[in-house]
């Protein structure tokens, strides 16, 4: 079921990308990103959080890194691109209110 209420830590959204640019979908240009640049199939999922800024410490202080610094896209949210310490891409994301609510 479609939902624009999300739960802290739930996922809400998928990168997939792959040297195919038609088949590109996600929220940030791929050219934005240097570790997507590499031309080669991968995703990112994106997990709903209440605060990017404390989550995206969460996860350094577990010995995760930043990959891409956090944006800020109107009408979707503020996000960060993160790497775990085992190298698996993820990013979190505190999504913008859905219009009218």
């Amino acid at each position: 079921m479609l939902t624009t209420d999300y739960k802290d830590g739930s996922p809400n959204w998928v990168d997939l990308g792959t040297s195919d640019e038609a088949a590109f979908g996600g929220l940030v240009p791929i050219s934005t990103d240097p570790v997507e640049d590499a031309e080669r199939p991968y995703w990112t999922p994106y997990f709903e959080v209440a605060d990017w800024d404390a989550a995206a410490a969460k996860a350094e202080k577990a010995g995760g890194k930043v990959s891409l610094t956090p944006e800020s896209t109107e009408g979707v949210g503020r996000f960060v691109k993160l790497t775990d310490p085992f190298g698996a891409r993820f990013a979190v994301i505190a999504s913008a209110p859905a219009p009218g609510s």
